[in-house]
């Protein structure tokens, strides 16, 4: 399988680190990282949610994912 993986929105779970701006989506049992963007079973569980008025959704810092 070729690395990254495409990543649509669609298919996707979507997370954002709302202090440095990390961009992360969920799929299941696959992750992409192409320097921002990382798909994975993990964000959900991992990340505190919060809808911002602009539909994204931030979180608590990402100490967990490093």
């Amino acid at each position: 399988m070729d690395w990254p993986i495409p990543i649509s929105k669609y298919n996707c779970y979507y997370c954002k680190n709302s202090l440095t701006s990390v961009e992360f989506f969920e799929a299941k049992e696959r992750w992409n990282y192409d320097g921002r963007v990382f798909c994975s079973t993990e964000c959900r569980d991992a990340w505190i949610e919060q809808e911002y008025d602009d539909g994204r959704y931030g979180s608590e810092p990402m100490e967990d994912f490093i």
